[in-house]
C-alpha cells in the first residue's frame, strides 16, 4: 500500500524513513543534498533552504566517554527526547530555532 501511495505522491518518501537507522552518507540525498563530511559529521545539521533541522543521534552509548552519553531516547512512537550539547542552550540562535521550530516553519528530521 505504501509503495503505491508513494508512487502516486500521496506519502512523502521521508515519512517512510521516520525512526530508521541510516549511515550519514545516505541522509543528504533524502533531502536532495550532496554529502559533505564537513557538514554532516556533527550531531545537528541545518538545511536553511529546506527549512529543516536534522538530528544525528547515536542511541547506543556503550563505550562512549561520559561527556558524550547524552540522555537521548524515544518517549513513544512519535516523540523523542534529545539532550543537546552544553553549547546549545535556549538563548542561543540554534536553541531558539529548535524551541520555536513550528512557528518558524522548520521541520525536524531524526536519524538514530
Amino acid at each position: 500500500m505504501r509503495t503505491l501511495a508513494r508512487l502516486r505522491n500521496i506519502i512523502d518518501p521521508l515519512d517512510l524513513a521516520l525512526g530508521k537507522s541510516f549511515m550519514r552518507e545516505d541522509i543528504p540525498p533524502l533531502f536532495g543534498e550532496a554529502y559533505n563530511p564537513g557538514n554532516w559529521n556533527v550531531g545537528h545539521v541545518v538545511l536553511v533552504q529546506k527549512k529543516a533541522h536534522i538530528l544525528l543521534v547515536t542511541l547506543n552509548k556503550q563505550g562512549r566517554a561520559d561527556a558524550h552519553k547524552y540522555m537521548d531516547h524515544w518517549i513513544d512512537d512519535t516523540h523523542f527526547h534529545w539532550q543537546s550539547q552544553n553549547a546549545t542552550d535556549p538563548t542561543s540562535k540554534r536553541g531558539d530555532e529548535m524551541i520555536r521550530h513550528a512557528a518558524l516553519g522548520i521541520v525536524f528530521g531524526l536519524t538514530a
